[in-house]
């Protein structure tokens, strides 16, 4: 035995070996006995190093005197001998457990057992090469009979399995404690006679009775009468079958009536888990899912919308019983089928692609399309797609809610339709004549080959005809002529009407100008037949202007505008015929355009002027009157006559106001003279009217304002009017003319024998005189061709006690005839020219009044 003494044992006082640790003095017991035993120092060494931990003994110097073999091994050296004094706390570096903190050497067990401390420590460790070692260490003191601590006996083993396993098992403690953290049930352990064995609680339930309060209870004393033997029997139920056992049920708590379920497993021979979980979230989003699918069905199945659910394919997997009111299929007849077999051919493709595919992106737009009943016939459905996702966001079923919208859509057809078309004939209006001409200019464009033409027809005299057999014959004619023009043209061309009697047709794809001709020869051929009106015939005719397609052509309005002109001189130059345009056509309706923009201003601008040709009595030769011409003083143009703008002001609406002005202006003038020229206090002035003026319901109040206003004698004034006027509504003439008569105005009818016959009416007018026109007058010769016709207007006059006027006297040998036909009054170049104001007041200031020459 190492630095031993003989005695030692021996030296050990009975006070110390009643403070020395059991297992120490089990160890000295076990040694003396050995040593008793073996009475052999030799046998008492063999036996230490046997020990199986590490024994080392200290003298009170620190010096270590014995070793065993274990603990060599476990310091990892053999360097120690008997001729050796090295302290274990400097040939090891000791650290604290777990750290790079060395280890106090007054904290040091040895150290601490000199200072008569029993020390037992395990936050010790060496580190020995690359290697550290745990080490659990139990140092005890020795004494000997003066109670001085003279050895210091060191135990020691290594303890890394020891910490190891302590480890592992700290992990599976953290691991089990974070599942059942993680667990949102709340625990149960229990016997299979039902009593509680254990309970983990959870935050995520509410409990009637706290968890730690079930433990030694039983199932049947907790739960309700009616929970209790459910759950008993479920836990049967486990330990018979071996299987995992799930229970749903309602329990009341606090007052809530909440929703749990159970699932038992067996954990041992007579144990079980009992697992529990609130699923009251879930339970009521089942009942609310329940409740709308309830609602859902009860709504698809009363209302008129077709309401179904579909496979991901389309395939139909719901049809609410509406489809055979809707579509005459019963819903077991489209259950399972692909709705595109019901759709429209044409729809196909773009149902596809508008609406079922856009609600697959999640972006579902409505879609109109056509739908096929089982009797074959089509219906419009506006149909909107959604789709219904899982929790993983795949698309599971499609649900489409389609109505019946064919109503609308006719609506809406007939709409568009009367927005292109014209309601009373049926063709094509404006809106589609000028997007058809469009796309002709454009194709014209694109394609060297193609051309077109474009004919404006405008039906001659149709305002006497709807105005002398009345409007709603007028619309029967309209309708009868586009039957006729409709069956005299091509599928590819277009007839429209653009209102009233103009007509406008397209020809598309033509070859030459003699295919335009041809095509206006067959409307002529056409209207000449007559058509039967209120069984009447009624013939009528047609002036048309034609535009061939050139490339200079940008809008339509530009053909329509140049179609128009060349209208226009058709009719300006005796109707019943056609004109192609040209650009002499497009330069004189320029001109016409600055005549009515001239015009418009010219009223304004006081550009009006009245000349007065004198009426002279052709029984003595002497001034009767005048009769006021206007006159238009155009800037930078000289002086106009009626011929060249009067036409024109009618027809731009002008003529009222001009009409007006003129009445108001003689009558002006006429009181002037009057009162300038007393001897001539019962001159008369002639003023002519229009057919517009006639049409004005208020014209005999304002001619009665302007005699108020002037102060003229009713008496001295003759209204003028032609006898074209007569034929527009010759009821409505009549009527205003003997009010203007019974004032005490004269009426005199103008151009007579030029006009439309009205000797049905002549002898029912109002009229004080016949005005014969210029044009007998000089036909007046004997043997001339309308010599008769004023012999004839002379007797008509007689015998209806009219006077009887000729103007256009020019020559004395027509004086002389028409004094000898009888003829009142005249006037003409032979008398006077028409006479400013200024040269007719120095007429009236000589006196001599009397004017044949």
């Amino acid at each position: 035995m190492e630095k031993q003494s003989p005695s030692l044992l021996e030296q050990v006082s009975p006070e110390d070996w009643e403070n020395t640790p059991i297992k120490v003095k089990q160890l000295v017991d076990s040694l003396l006995a050995n040593v008793a035993l073996l009475e052999s120092e030799s046998r008492l060494v063999q036996f230490l190093d046997a020990t199986p931990i590490g024994i080392a003994v200290h003298d009170s110097t620190g010096q270590l005197i014995y070793i065993n073999n274990i603990g060599r091994a476990l310091l990892g050296t053999n360097r120690f001998s008997e001729s050796e004094t090295d302290r274990l706390s400097e040939a090891f570096q000791i650290y604290h457990v777990d750290s790079q903190e060395p280890y106090p050497i007054q904290n040091l067990p040895s150290n601490r057992a000199f200072a008569g401390e029993t020390v037992q420590v395990r936050d010790l460790e060496i580190h020995r090469l690359d290697q550290v070692v745990p080490l659990e260490v139990t140092a005890t003191p020795i004494f000997n009979n003066q109670g001085q601590v003279i050895y210091a006996i060191a135990t020691f083993q290594d303890i890394s399995d020891r910490k190891q396993a302590e480890e592992n098992l700290r992990q599976a403690v953290a691991t089990n404690q974070a599942l059942l953290d993680a667990i949102p049930d709340l625990i149960l352990r229990v016997t299979r006679d039902g009593v509680y064995l254990d309970a983990i609680s959870s935050d995520e339930l509410k409990f009637e009775i706290p968890p730690d309060q079930l433990i030694g209870k039983c199932i049947l004393d907790v739960l309700s009468p009616e929970l209790g033997p459910q759950r008993m029997y479920y836990v049967e139920q486990a330990f018979q079958t071996g299987k995992i056992q799930f229970h749903e049920y309602q329990i009341l708590i606090n007052g809530e009536c909440r929703y749990e379920e159970a699932r038992i497993v067996v954990s041992g021979d007579n144990e079980a888990i009992i697992l529990i979980r609130d699923i009251t979230n879930r339970k009521r989003a089942e009942i609310g899912l329940r409740e709308s699918e309830r609602l859902y069905r009860l709504l698809a199945e009363n209302i008129n919308d077709l309401v179904c659910l579909h496979y991901p394919d389309g395939r139909y997997l719901y049809v609410s019983p509406s489809c055979e009111p809707l579509l005459g299929y019963h819903y077991s007849e489209m259950f399972d089928q692909d709705p595109y077999s019901f759709f429209h051919p044409d729809d196909r493709d773009r149902i596809r692609h508008e609406s079922h595919e856009s609600a697959i992106r999640g972006n579902p737009i409505p879609i109109t399309y056509r739908m096929r009943q089982k009797s074959g016939n089509y219906i419009w459905f506006e149909t909107l797609t959604k789709t219904i996702i899982d929790a993983t966001g795949q698309v599971v079923q499609l649900q489409t809610t389609s109505r019946d919208v064919t109503e609308r859509i006719q609506v809406q057809t007939k709409l568009k339709y009367n927005a292109l078309h014209d309601s009373l004939t049926g063709l094509p209006n404006r809106h589609l004549l000028i997007e058809r001409l469009e796309l002709a200019i454009h194709r014209s464009k694109r394609l060297e080959n193609y051309h077109f033409a474009v004919l404006f027809l405008d039906l001659d005299r149709f305002k006497v005809i709807n105005d002398s057999l009345g409007h709603l014959a007028g619309d029967k004619l309209l309708i009868a002529i586009a039957k006729k023009l409709k069956a005299t043209f091509r599928e590819i061309d277009l007839v429209a009407r653009l209102g009233g009697d103009e007509f406008v047709i397209l020809l598309e794809e033509i070859k030459d100008i003699q295919e335009v001709i041809n095509a206006t020869e067959r409307i002529f051929a056409e209207l000449k037949i007559p058509t039967i009106i209120e069984d009447r015939n009624v013939y009528t005719t047609s002036s048309i202007g034609v535009v061939v397609s050139t490339k200079d052509y940008e809008q339509a309005s530009h053909l329509l505008r140049d179609a128009d002109i060349a209208m226009y001189r058709a009719k300006t130059k005796g109707k019943a015929r056609y004109e192609i345009f040209d650009v002499e056509m497009h330069k004189q309706a320029l001109n016409r355009m600055h005549l009515e923009n001239d015009l418009r201003r010219a009223i304004d601008s006081q550009e009006f002027i009245l000349h007065y040709q004198p009426i002279v009595s052709l029984s003595n030769g002497y001034l009767m009157g005048f009769e006021a011409l206007i006159r238009w003083q155009r800037p930078n143009q000289g002086l106009r006559y009626p011929l060249e703008f009067i036409a024109v002001t009618e027809e731009i609406g002008l003529i009222t106001s001009l009409s007006y002005w003129a009445l108001q202006t003689a009558c002006q003038q006429l009181v002037k003279w009057q009162t300038t020229f007393p001897n001539i206090s019962d001159l008369k002035i002639s003023v002519n009217l229009s057919a517009q003026d006639l049409r004005r319901s208020e014209l005999v109040e304002e001619i009665g304002d302007i005699l108020a206003q002037t102060q003229l004698k009713a008496s001295c004034l003759t209204l003028e009017i032609t006898e074209s006027m007569l034929i527009e509504d010759i009821e409505s003439t009549i009527m205003i003319l003997t009010r203007l008569k019974e004032k005490g105005i004269q009426i005199s009818l103008d151009d007579f024998g030029t006009g439309y016959s009205s000797l049905n009416y002549l002898h029912r007018l109002p009229m004080n005189n016949l005005k014969i026109d210029r044009s007998f007058v000089n036909q007046i010769q004997e043997g001339k061709k309308n010599h008769r016709i004023v012999e004839t207007i002379a007797t008509l006059s007689e015998q209806l006690e009219l006077e009887a006027i000729a103007e256009g006297i020019e020559t004395l040998q027509q004086l002389k005839r028409l004094q000898e036909l009888g003829y009142q009054f005249g006037q003409g170049y032979l008398f006077s020219k028409p006479l400013s104001q200024d040269e007719v007041e120095e007429l009236l200031e000589a006196t001599n009044l009397y004017l044949f020459p």
